[in-house]
């Protein structure tokens, strides 16, 4: 079992009782923040009972499944695009071998279908330019592949196939100028690696180990190289002077980088970040540049001026993981972590946080402002939704990450697909009004109109 994750008692009596219910593994990690696999490790790590267990039995199996005619056409229509069997599988709430049965045996046209190698294999002009200026604004591919509605690892394909630059700049082979040889000498004096050399001249690693052995230069070897944070950054504002630029993926000044390490300590990442009137992403990417990352560690937080909100946070139930990492800076998994190892035990919480995100809360900003009454994650017919504004008419605040249709793992995470919800709803003569977080933050006046618009019309049917 992962030493970090220590259920406690009333946990692995939850989890026997699901077990005696044949709940699926699945079904079980559902309940807590953990893996299927982390249920299984407790499970065998703590002799619970599962001398009974056979959940076969609760699970309609291939043939028992029954697509309703707008499935179907769902998946017809997905297929037309060239969608893949497992994204189609995953939005419908079933497995691949599910699907398959289905298209089998209602004789889904399967003309249109693209294996995987050649699904999405050609991008129009006006696409091509998108994704370049995408890669040129160094933009990550998962963001990309969220922006695109692809999978992730498509994105390295097509950049490869239409021969774009995959870093987002056209620097990483440049050729160093005598003002950077120069300066890596003396970065290569003070102890880096080359790997961290890289980074200072926003270069491939590959390509600095050819140089250095070009120019007879000696580093230290991987994972031995020692540098404080001072030392860093002086190497960082070194090659930027040489090269006239700072790395593209940084965007901070050399002296805003010089006094981040202090910023950190005296106030919230959030604030940090409208202090230098940067993005939290270019912030991030200076704290990696320049190995701050440990001054984001909570314990290192809770040390901070602010570390006494910090605490105060942090066990609030009310404020979710991902509120949490925006504010204080430390990432999602890691402010779970310290919730469920440090503060469930601290403050008797147990699991109850809530994980309301941070679009969900920009949503409850407009239903503020529009001064509508709502019920946040009402129950309707077995269905949890995420906004019900009375008047039969309800909201789901759908993710860019986690409810895009390709990257969507709502078939594993959670017992009911948005597509089988949302037609289940629907027939029972409710409006369901699916609003995406990037309209929340591009377009809040819109989907505020499209809101209140919805619910008077229902307001005056009635």
């Amino acid at each position: 079992m992962n030493k970090k994750i220590e259920p406690t008692k009333e946990d692995l009596k939850k989890i026997q009782e699901m077990i005696y219910e044949n709940k699926f593994y699945e079904e079980i990690a559902r309940e807590f923040p953990w893996s299927a696999k982390t249920i299984k490790r407790m499970i065998k790590d703590s002799d619970l009972d599962v001398s009974k267990y056979n959940p076969v039995h609760n699970r309609e199996g291939t043939r028992a499944f029954k697509p309703t005619q707008e499935q179907l056409e769902y998946i017809q229509v997905q297929i037309n695009k060239g969608q893949g069997k497992g994204a189609i599988a995953s939005s419908l709430g079933i497995t691949r071998g599910t699907l398959n049965a289905v298209i089998e045996k209602h004789d889904v046209d399967m003309t249109h279908y693209l294996r995987p190698s050649g699904r999405k294999k050609i991008l129009s002009q006006k696409e091509i330019d998108s994704l370049r200026r995408m890669l040129d604004g160094g933009m990550m591919y998962r963001d990309i592949a969220t922006q695109m509605g692809i999978n992730r690892n498509l994105v390295s394909e097509l950049i490869k196939r239409y021969g774009l630059t995959g870093h987002g700049h056209n620097n990483f082979s440049k050729p160093l100028n005598d003002q950077e040889l120069e300066a890596l000498k003396e970065i290569a004096a003070k102890g880096l690696t080359a790997a961290k050399i890289a980074k200072c001249f926003d270069r491939g690693t590959g390509f600095i180990r050819k140089t250095l052995d070009q120019q007879g230069i000696t580093v230290a070897p991987d994972g031995q190289g020692k540098a404080d944070t001072k030392t860093l950054i002086e190497c960082v504002a070194l090659a930027a002077e040489a090269a006239g630029s700072l790395p593209s993926r940084s965007q901070l000044s050399a002296d805003d980088m010089k006094r981040l390490p202090e910023l950190l300590k005296e106030m919230p990442f959030e604030e940090v970040c409208d202090y230098l009137e940067k993005s939290s992403v270019a912030v991030r990417k200076a704290i990696s540049l320049c190995d701050l990352n440990e001054l984001l560690w909570p314990d290192a937080i809770k040390s901070y001026p602010f570390g006494v909100q910090f605490d105060e946070d942090m066990m609030n139930p009310m404020l979710s993981s991902t509120f949490l990492s925006a504010k204080y800076g430390p990432s999602n998994c890691t402010i779970g972590k310290w919730r469920r190892e440090f503060y469930n035990t601290n403050s008797g919480l147990g699991n109850n946080f809530y994980s309301k995100t941070t679009a969900e809360m920009a949503f409850e900003e407009i239903l503020k402002d529009l001064d509508l009454a709502y019920i946040y994650r009402k129950k309707i017919i077995g269905y949890e939704v995420d906004f019900y504004l009375g008047q039969r008419v309800i909201v789901e605040v759908q993710g860019n990450y986690w409810h895009t249709l390709t990257r969507n793992k709502q078939g594993k995470t959670s017992q009911q697909s948005d597509f089988e919800k949302k037609i289940a709803l629907e027939n029972a003569g409710y409006e369901v009004l699916p609003i995406w977080e990037k309209e929340i933050k591009e377009s809040p006046e819109k989907v505020a109109e499209t809101v209140i618009s919805t619910y008077l019309s229902h307001l005056t049917n009635k």
